[in-house]
């Protein structure tokens, strides 16, 4: 796969996948609590969103923004469409192990 292509999933439709993958891998993130987990998620997604959306920027692959609102706005674009996508997926299926 090439590096642009891999990145460009990763800023979109594979951060929310690759968070919940390492939320079931990373014994730390395994032991949380299920609603802690999906803030997790969310957190982990935004992240790795913002990682591939920069990683983006320096191969040459996207314009970099010009002024520092465009940078703000394109960046809580990839970080929130990621996060939702994170909460599509897995969200729902984690009220049914809650212990409360």
């Amino acid at each position: 796969m090439e590096l642009a292509v891999f990145l460009q999933a990763l800023s979109s439709w594979l951060a929310g996948p690759a968070a919940w993958w390492l939320i079931d891998h990373v014994a730390r993130l395994k032991a949380l609590q299920p609603d802690t987990k999906r803030y997790a998620a969310f957190a982990l997604s935004a992240v790795i969103a913002a990682v591939g959306w920069f990683g983006l920027l320096a191969i040459g692959n996207i314009t970099p923004p010009g002024h520092w609102v465009d940078w703000v706005s394109q960046l809580w674009l990839v970080m929130t469409s990621s996060f939702g996508l994170a909460t599509l997926l897995n969200g729902p299926s984690l009220r049914k192990y809650r212990t409360d």
